[in-house]
């Protein structure tokens, strides 16, 4: 090339030499431009560690096999240092076959660049006399014996009721599923020293996710917090109906359950709970509570303590294992972490089980819970309860908020007798046979404290055809604000609600009447129930 002329790149290659530059000019990348390691603890009472084998044998008779099955996992609890209560699961080497297929261990499977796992504080195998067992650890097939002896060995006496770090690794590649296995290597019949193999709890790390923003509302908009009871008639519980098997055949029965539960204040709450009992986990009647919503934010709420505590007197209650699914995106809820340190004053309150708020706002969303506990061996009963949804919803301002200062408003009532008010249909046909028809609405008198003589009206589920033939009301008004009332609680002729929805303007939310019902005061059980409300109406 002549220096003496100039030259012109094509076009091509000047693409190519500023990618190269580019990339010469950028430094090369650090630890400080990706996601950091992040620890995630995982206790033994999550449904991620899973204990082997599901039940023993504790003798046999000639001829019979096994004489009585256990658990030979026991599941340990403790107070700390601190006062708050601790868990971990503890299995012994009484009855235990290293060399069979009932040898006992701990599985848990992983993606992460480490793992630390750690045992129970040396405090609690010394009050229950036992000795740190032999155990082998197997990571991706490759197994290796731990000495846990020596490990507890080495713990100092201000660290007797702190958790053992038994074995740890940061070596791992951390985009790739890893399945750790322990196995107790010891056994002990007669009067050898019984050896104990325990887990408190592991963590591995893994890059912490990048989260998108929280949902910041424009100036037309608003956050608000919407509830949905269990009681909801757009939750659903699943299956409705179970089948227990018997000699006369298959005995249905219902397997949700709702308890009404009264609080110190005088209200009435509810909640809905089932058991792993006759649970498939595996198939299509896994017990699962379902419900769609549409917001930026989603909390799920389980029964108060106290509630749980007066079900169960004997204390023996145990925590379902869970599992939510957000549009198929499951997360594991370790239920019996939630419940375990809640503190006196906060015992008649629902426990929050699990939270995420970075919702995008227009996605209408499936959220399901799952029980993933199946029928047990040994006698395991564990329970899953429900009390309430609550949503974080984006809504649009009106174009002026009410009261305004200075504006002379009228609050108009309208009876259910007003001709204001049309009830669909005026007759109805039972069975599809008209040749006698009749009114489904029915006008019901009452007399209240006084002797004041009022109605309302009320129609029933019986011989319902919603897809052709909704029950319906219907008015037309204009103003701001309208409220729905149902009839006083002590003149309702059935104590059984049917599900509702109201509409407004072709937008439809359903109604709660179950539990607009429960929140009534006894002074006031004479009144109209509100059922329904809105304000700022444009």
């Amino acid at each position: 090339m002549n220096p003496s002329k100039s030259y012109r790149m094509p076009k091509r290659a000047l693409v190519y030499a500023l990618i190269a530059l580019s990339l010469q000019s950028s430094a090369s990348p650090t630890e400080s431009q990706f996601p950091r390691l992040v620890d995630n603890t995982i206790y033994s009472t999550n449904a991620r560690v899973l204990f082997a084998p599901e039940s023993s044998c504790s003798g046999s008779t000639v001829g019979r096999g096994c004489g009585k099955r256990y658990d030979p996992w026991d599941l340990e609890t403790y107070t700390d240092a601190n006062g708050r209560l601790q868990t971990y699961h503890r299995t012994s080497s009484w009855g235990n076959q290293p060399h069979g297929d009932q040898i006992r261990s701990m599985s848990f499977g992983f993606r992460g660049a480490g793992l630390q796992v750690y045992g129970a504080p040396p405090r609690q195998l010394e009050q229950l006399g036992q000795l740190p067992g032999r155990t082998e650890l197997c990571l991706q097939g490759i197994c290796r014996e731990i000495n846990t002896q020596e490990m507890y060995d080495f713990v100092s006496d201000a660290n007797q009721d702190l958790p053992v770090l038994l074995w740890s690794t940061d070596d791992l590649v951390e985009d790739r599923y890893h399945r750790l296995e322990i196995r107790l290597l010891d056994s002990s019949i007669g009067k050898e020293p019984v050896h104990a193999m325990t887990v408190h709890h592991l963590v591995y790390q893994e890059r912490e996710a990048m989260l998108p923003p929280s949902y910041e509302p424009s100036g037309r908009e608003e956050l608000v917090h919407s509830t949905y009871y269990d009681t909801n008639s757009w939750i659903s519980y699943s299956p409705s109906t179970a089948c227990h098997p018997s000699p006369l055949g298959c005995v249905q029965y219902h397997p949700w359950e709702r308890v009404m539960f009264a609080l110190p204040t005088g209200h009435n709450q509810t909640f809905t709970h089932t058991s792993s009992w006759e649970n498939d986990p595996s198939g299509e009647n896994i017990r699962a509570i379902s419900f769609r919503f549409r917001g930026v934010a989603l909390y799920v709420y389980g029964a108060s303590k106290i509630q749980i505590d007066r079900i169960d007197d004997d204390k023996k209650y145990e925590h379902a294992h869970q599992e939510i699914c957000i549009d198929n995106d499951c997360h594991v809820i370790d239920t019996h972490q939630m419940y375990l340190n809640i503190d006196a004053q906060h015992v008649y309150e629902p426990v929050l089980l699990w939270s995420y708020d970075r919702y995008p706002s227009a996605v209408l969303r499936h959220v399901q819970l799952r029980l993933l506990d199946k029928d047990s061996l040994v006698g395991h009963i564990r329970h899953m309860t429900f009390n309430r949804f609550v949503v974080k919803e984006v809504r649009t301002l009106p174009s002026r908020r009410h009261p305004i200062p200075g504006a002379q408003y009228n609050y108009v009532r309208v009876d259910a007798k007003s001709d204001l008010v049309t009830y669909s249909p005026s007759k109805d046909c039972v069975r599809n046979n008209c040749r006698h028809p009749y009114v489904p609405w029915e006008k019901q008198l009452y007399v209240v404290p006084g002797g004041m003589e009022l109605s309302y009206y009320r129609t029933s589920t019986w011989d319902h055809k919603p897809k052709t033939n909704r029950r319906s009301w219907e008015i037309n008004f204009s103003g701001h604000t309208i409220k729905v009332y149902g009839a006083p609680r002590p003149y309702l002729l059935h104590a059984n609600h049917a599900k509702q929805e109201i509409c407004l303007d072709s937008r439809c939310q359903p109604v709660d009447v179950e539990h607009a019902y429960l929140r009534v005061e006894p002074d006031v059980e004479h009144y109209p129930v509100l059922l329904w409300s809105m304000d700022n109406i444009d």
